[in-house]
């Protein structure tokens, strides 16, 4: 709270210091400013203030801030929120591998994420999970390659077309670069841990402005070592976890050799006996002086980082033509593999029921040994031989872990990225065209899970044998290599131009127009065994679809006044799947003053259904249900009260597309040519959003969806199909601020301070009309509070910084939910609640030495850990939430940079 009310201090002061500075500040002499475009508009301007708002993070924030990665660099500014994707530890499930952007809270789906200005193809993976339609990964672009990030804080769709509802993200790499430069970089904590490697040569030749051409090219590969949770469990205070979830016990009946169970077809049976070979460190005697074998699962193939290897590269080419034009091509291709490790597969007596890709049930009746296997102890049972008290054989069930087969997921996702422009002028038009093609592709190969088929056959022939040593042969059969893949493509033309129409009473009335026609497609097909029902418990997740995309926009930039800057922009756009969309925005900046200016958009916007949600498209998945029909009251002894089915989230051609309205209203205020400070409140509705009901929900309001319950000839329900719908809605509002200042003491000496944050008013969610509406600021995940602070130096050929970083706390639970009833149980209540987090960097930099130049940088200088977290701290879960905090702690990043 101090610290918040400081640095909330530090910046109400400053306008005050600038203005007095302002006083005897002499003018800064007249020089030619250069046109830029700015991410928001296609018109080129000297002026970098936009009516909407507009984060820079420049080469120097990159370098400063420590981050190995895009994803890293972005989750430092304030307006990016804890909801997009991440590929550290779990693999995101169905979405493994990827990692995504999100602004103020409207998901990885409602922020459009450009590379130069241009659109990538998204992620070839379906999230059904969160609910997600598109997703930008990020991960497949190198941070070496990044020149600087742009980020418009305000609805786009009138610029840049459909997903832009929160914003754009405009990754914009490097143009050109002359000579040869090797540079290596490494990171780690003080003990080892958490350890990335990155190393990249670059090369190129000519001066676009003097030779009339550049050709350059980059090569990057990177490491990032996996931590398992066991090498340091305290991370995510174990301490207090532990005891509370009960962590360190062992708590699994799921176990190698394992335990046998009277077999009820498919039911819970009752315990006979452990098997004999259980090692006495596995014993487990509970209260009742009953002996089990048992597992403790905890930390076992749990990673806080996941194993990653990336190797990418960037070719451009930049010609100037004699008629005045320049032409570039422009080649970003990339190899991610990522290896993400789970506990090792189970089954036992009970019966597990899941699907194929037809939508038929599959169940397995759970594992029973007959009389005469050699791994069921009552195989030798005799009248004078008793066992479990059998006197003859007799089949058992057995809860049994495959401890003898690895299971992990590997991701290899393979990105290429072609573009061919031009820049030319005619007849007073400045024109840009290109041409753009890229594909994503991901193939995920999974092992360790079991083929029912390859089971049933192990147990008749007792091939395999439990608890005891296998071959390499009978592992294989018994658990085949899995392989899913996926496959998105973009391929677009687009061509844009601006003009000056006329002059008007604050300068020149210009005109921006352009045109795009793009083709999408998209698929994602699973493992012939998977598809057919083959591998027990697994999900199944496929797609297959492609559309055209054909789009006219303009923009209008009108300085009525000498003070008065207006823009207004539109787009049309039709998609051949669903129709068409018109998007509009509105914006203006007045100067009241030379150093003040008042500013506003207003925009609305829209999403088009992703085509994993509106062609063909199936996942299957598994759930619980209490059936109303069969289980009108809650009975242990009704296991329809707690039926497992195959949950079926289908696609639904009839999707209409996501719609917006933001408004931005905010201040610019510039007293002197070193202090700068901007002010932006922002209010964002989105309607009509894609999601899907629950599995409960669905059977509860089976009338409202015929054939959407599906029952077996008993009446029992098998499968619920949960159908994409329009049904929620959104929105958010807050404020946004930046002031940063520049000072030079004296000659040779520069000093720079910047504030920025965000406070989030409210986040509302109504999940359909007539239902509650939920705010969620100060809940979990939606910090009401973010800041960030940096000062820097530089002198000669040093620089140094420190950055301050703050996020609020908030209760460890939904508005819609209560606290964990574990933390209740024990009478912690304080845990209900997360505290907040202050972390500060500190970066140094020399380049003294001939050609070279080395940097360092410490995050999380004081070694501060995450706020305890009983959220995401199941007895299962790593214990702390990815998206929202860095588990990693202090961390030392040293760099390497030679030119020759």
């Amino acid at each position: 709270m101090r610290l918040r009310t400081r640095m909330t201090a530090v910046a109400m002061l400053m306008p005050v210091v600038a203005s007095v500075y302002a006083q005897n500040a002499a003018p800064a002499a007249n020089q030619q400013l250069e046109k830029v475009e700015i991410t928001g508009s296609m018109i080129k301007r000297t002026d970098k203030e936009t009516p909407a708002p507009v984060t820079v993070l420049t080469q120097q924030d990159i370098q400063r801030s420590g981050a190995t990665t895009v994803e890293q660099l972005l989750r430092t500014v304030s307006a990016v929120s804890g909801d997009g994707q991440q590929d550290l530890s779990s693999g995101n499930g169905w979405a493994a591998g990827t990692s995504s952007i999100a602004l103020r809270g409207m998901g990885s789906s409602g922020t459009l994420t450009l590379l130069n200005g241009r659109r990538m193809a998204p992620a070839a993976a379906i999230d059904p999970n969160t609910g997600q339609g598109t997703i930008f990964n990020v991960s497949s672009i190198p941070l070496s390659a990044v020149e600087r990030v742009e980020i418009l804080k305000d609805g786009a769709s009138a610029l840049y077309g459909s997903d832009a509802l929160a914003g754009v993200v405009n990754i914009i790499l490097k143009r050109d670069y002359t000579g040869q430069a090797i540079e290596v970089s490494a990171a780690q904590r003080g003990d080892g841990l958490f350890k990335t490697r990155s190393g990249n040569v670059a090369f190129g030749r000519g001066n676009v402005a003097t030779d009339g051409f550049n050709i350059f090219g980059m090569l990057d590969v990177s490491q990032r070592d996996p931590v398992a949770i066991t090498e340091d469990l305290n991370l995510a205070d174990h301490n207090t976890l532990g005891p509370l979830f009960l962590r360190d016990t062992l708590n699994s009946t799921y176990s190698n050799p394992g335990n046998f169970y009277t077999y009820k077809n498919g039911a819970t049976g009752t315990f006979k006996g452990m098997a004999a070979n259980c090692p006495t460190s596995s014993q487990f005697t509970t209260t009742a002086g009953v002996t089990t074998c048992r597992y403790g699962t905890y930390g076992q193939d749990l990673t806080y980082v996941s194993d990653q290897k990336r190797v990418s590269g960037l070719l451009k080419g930049t010609l100037n033509l004699d008629s005045g034009a320049q032409i570039s091509a422009e080649l970003l291709a990339s190899q991610t593999r990522s290896r993400y490790n789970s506990s090792s597969s189970t089954v036992g007596e009970v019966s597990t029921t899941w699907g194929d890709a037809a939508g038929n049930s599959v169940t397995y009746g759970g594992l029973v040994l007959p009389g005469n296997h050699p791994d069921n102890p009552t195989s030798a049972a005799t009248a004078t031989n008793p066992v479990f008290g059998y006197t003859a054989p007799t089949a058992l069930g057995l809860r049994y872990r495959f401890t003898d087969i690895p299971r992990y997921t590997e991701n290899t996702t393979n990105n290429v990225r072609l573009v061919l422009s031009s820049q030319f002028e005619w007849k007073g038009w400045d024109l840009d065209v290109g041409l753009l093609h890229h594909w994503q592709d991901k193939s995920e190969d999974r092992a360790g899970f079991i083929s029912v088929s390859a089971l049933n056959a192990a147990v008749a022939n007792q091939t395999y044998r439990f608890g005891g040593t296998n071959s390499a042969e009978v592992l294989s059969a018994l658990s085949p290599k899995l392989n899913n893949g996926g496959t998105a493509q973009t391929t677009s033309l687009d061509a844009r131009g601006s003009r000056e129409l006329m002059q008007l009473a604050g300068g020149p009335l210009m005109l921006g127009v352009g045109g795009e026609l793009r083709r999408e497609s998209f698929k994602v097909s699973a493992d012939d065994k998977i598809s057919a029902g083959d591998i027990i418990g697994l999900g199944i997740s496929q797609a297959n679809g492609s559309r055209n995309v054909a789009a006219a926009y303009a923009e209008l930039q009108a300085p009525l006044l000498k003070k008065l800057e207006t823009q207004a922009a539109a787009r049309v756009e039709h998609y051949n799947d669903f129709g068409s969309a018109f998007t509009g925005k509105l914006g203006a900046k007045y100067k009241v003053v030379d150093s003040l200016a008042l500013r506003a958009t207003y925009a609305n916007g829209f999403r088009a259904p992703s085509l994993s949600q509106i062609t063909q498209s199936t996942v299957f998945a598994f759930t619980t249900v209490q059936d109303p029909v069969l289980c009108p009251v809650v009975s242990s002894t009704n296991t329809n009260c707690t039926q497992s089915v195959s949950s079926v989230i289908a696609s639904n051609s009839h999707l209409k597309p996501e719609q917006s309205n933001s408004l931005t209203v905010g201040l610019i205020f510039n007293p002197t040519d070193w202090m700068e400070m901007t002010l932006d409140t922002y209010h964002i509705i989105v309607r009509n959003v894609v999601d899907r009901l629950s599995a409960q929900d669905v059977v509860d309001r089976a009338a409202e969806f015929p054939g959407a319950v599906i029952r077996n000839s008993e009446g029992e329900i098998t499968q619920v199909i949960r159908q994409y719908r329009n049904m929620s809605r959104k929105s958010t509002s807050g404020v946004d601020w930046e002031t940063r200042f520049k000072w030079r003491p004296a000659a040779g000496h520069d000093v720079r301070f910047s504030f920025s944050g965000t406070r989030v008013l409210s986040q509302k969610e109504q999940t359909e009309a007539g239902q509650d509406v939920y705010d969620y600021v100060g809940y979990y995940g939606t910090p009401a509070l973010k800041l960030n602070a940096a000062l820097n130096y530089a002198y000669g050929d040093w620089s140094t910084g420190v950055a301050v970083r703050f996020q609020g706390g908030f209760k460890s639970y939904d508005p819609d939910s209560v606290c964990s009833s574990t933390a209740t149980a024990a009478q912690r209540y304080d845990l209900c609640t997360m505290g907040s987090m202050t972390t500060t960097d500190w970066s140094l930099s020399y380049t003294g030495f001939k050609n070279w130049t080395l940097s360092g940088v410490v995050n999380n200088v004081f070694d501060k850990a995450p706020p305890t977290d009983v959220a995401s701290s199941t007895y299962y879960s790593v214990g702390y939430n990815p998206s929202l905090y860095d588990i990693r702690g202090r961390v030392f990043n040293l760099r390497a940079r030679y030119e020759f």
